[in-house]
């Protein structure tokens, strides 16, 4: 039987010994690199900073949380925090916690990877921004990454998107299934959502494949983006910039909300929202302007900034309306309905037509005036009706909607409305089409 020697035992020992200290050095050096790595990126990056710091105060005062913090404190950027915190909140159903930090790293730190033409690592760090300034519940950024599922499910959503653009369905559809599952907030992974987007509580916020929300559009629970059928192809709708939309809002059809729109809690919205407008009920109308130029921003949940429309936003008028109209000499004047008909005629799109509408309404009385037509039409037509960069075309349209003006009055001054609106043709008013 051979016998070991204290000799071979020692060197033995020597060899666990070395080998030993050099898993111990390697650490130690990894460790000190993460270290170097995380105060570059923090000098760098004030927001990613902060979480640390708001992260450290969190685990001295309660490190019973320790372990909760760890995924933030371990992190050497804002990227890496955020996928953990993603890894430690949706892990499960077959997929480990450190392949879905991989895969979330990967996706938020991908300089090629952009949604609605925003930089993955600039989106991050806006939806935080904006959680922080809109929600007077939210006091540390570490609050928005932790405990804010409205946050998180738009993060997780970015990682969908990233994994669908890059043709891996499934990653991006069980991601959908699993924050559907876990948070209650169902979007397709090709949805477009932009930057510096919040959903205040998120429950039940539905957003649709062909979908778009823009910059700084906040949401609140309850809010569908979705169909109205069956059918395939782009149905969904396309919401402007700062957008505020109240809870349990519905936007049914590949319809347009307006930059700055406002949209009731509640509203049942089948149309076509121009910019600035507010819209509730069910169906949705129009019944005033925003006052703010970024209701987003103001969270004016209870819809007290609006100025309100003195009209309706149609051509039904009641009898005592009527009596008052005739009562005393005014500008002849058409509703929403005379308007579009007369638009229509010339292949305008329904949108435009809306919009166009709206913005001529200067005086949110529900109708267009002569007076209107004059003061903004040239500006406006430019600005919000496709296709009328052409002086011709718009010229054309002014004819179009002072014939209507015409035809709903008894005014003999309506051809004065259409003067200098286009800026040529003169003298002539009516002019042909333009091939």
């Amino acid at each position: 039987m051979y016998c070991v020697s204290e000799l071979e035992l020692f060197e033995a020992a020597v060899v666990v010994g070395v080998v030993v200290g050099c898993f111990a050095v390697q650490i130690a050096l990894v460790e000190r690199r993460k270290r170097r790595k995380q105060a570059a990126a923090m000098k760098a990056d004030p927001m990613f900073e902060a979480a640390m710091h708001e992260a450290k105060a969190a685990t001295a005062r309660q490190p019973l949380l320790s372990k909760f913090f760890g995924g933030i404190l371990e992190a050497t950027s804002f990227e890496e925090a955020v996928a953990a915190c993603l890894a430690n909140r949706f892990a499960g159903k077959g997929v480990s916690r450190t392949d879905l930090f991989a895969a979330c790293r990967r996706a938020l730190s991908d300089p090629y990877f952009s949604e609605h033409g925003w930089p993955a690592g600039t989106c991050i760090r806006r939806d935080c921004l904006a959680v922080m300034e809109r929600d007077p519940a939210c006091d540390a950024h570490v609050d928005v990454l932790l405990y804010f599922k409205g946050y998180a499910a738009i993060q997780a959503h970015r990682v969908a998107r990233w994994a669908w653009d890059h043709d891996d369905k499934h990653l991006a559809l069980w991601l959908q299934s699993r924050v559907s599952e876990v948070a209650g907030i169902d979007i397709h992974p090709a949805a477009e959502i932009s930057c510096g987007v919040m959903f205040d509580h998120g429950t039940g916020v539905v957003i649709g494949e062909t979908a778009v929300v823009g910059d700084g559009c906040t949401l609140l629970h309850g809010v569908t983006l979705g169909a109205t059928g069956k059918d395939r192809g782009d149905r969904h709708p396309k919401i402007g910039k700062y957008v505020l939309i109240g809870a349990g809002a519905s936007i049914l059809g590949n319809i347009h909300v307006g930059d700055g729109a406002k949209v009731g809690s509640g509203a049942v919205v089948l149309r076509h929202v121009p910019s600035g407008a507010t819209a509730v009920g069910a169906p949705a109308k129009i019944v005033g302007r925003a006052k703010e130029a970024r209701p987003a921003e103001e969270s004016d949940n209870g819809l007290v900034n609006v100025i309100p429309q003195r009209g309706n936003d149609d051509d039904v008028a009641c009898v005592w309306r009527e009596i008052s109209k005739h009562a005393k000499p005014q500008a002849r004047a058409i509703g929403v309905s005379a308007f579009s008909k007369a638009l229509a005629e010339h292949g305008v799109p329904l949108k435009d037509i809306g919009e166009l509408f709206f913005q001529l309404d200067a005086d949110n009385d529900g109708l267009v005036s002569e007076n209107d037509l004059k003061e903004h039409f040239p500006q406006k037509a430019q600005q919000y009706c496709a296709g009328c960069a052409c002086p011709r075309k718009r010229a054309l349209l002014a004819d179009a909607i002072c014939t209507a003006i015409c035809k709903n009055s008894a005014s003999p001054t309506w051809k004065s409305c259409t003067k200098d609106l286009a800026q040529p043709p003169k003298p002539a008013m009516l002019v042909p089409p333009v091939a």
